[in-house]
């Protein structure tokens, strides 16, 4: 599955929104609210620095978001996300995008 498709983008938002609705309801805030204040509070800084996917991308290879982030656990995301695993040739290159991939999809769907 394509990652401009609206299925692969629900799934993803869906997959966003699980890894953080624990923190964002004991919050009392939606999950994009919950991205979005953590974000600037603790990266807001950097996006003049270096611009929002940057900043965005570093805040997430630092784990402020309990996404997955092994090398084993980004494939099988891969998987649940596209409904079919990585083709084996690929593996290394979705792993090695993984964090720019997210960062731009979190964007997107805390409206950052």
């Amino acid at each position: 599955m394509k990652t401009n498709t609206n299925k692969y983008r629900t799934n993803m938002d869906n997959y966003i929104m699980d890894c953080v609705q624990d923190e964002a309801t004991s919050e009392g805030m939606t999950a994009q609210e919950y991205i979005k204040h953590r974000f600037y509070a603790e990266y807001g800084w950097m996006i003049e620095r270096y611009g929002k996917q940057r900043a965005m991308c570093e805040w997430l290879q630092g784990l402020a978001i309990n996404i997955a982030y092994t090398y084993h656990d980004i494939l099988e995301l891969y998987a649940e996300l596209h409904g079919e695993p990585c083709p084996a040739h690929k593996e290394d290159e979705v792993c090695e995008n993984y964090f720019d991939h997210m960062a731009m999809n979190v964007i997107r769907f805390a409206n950052i």
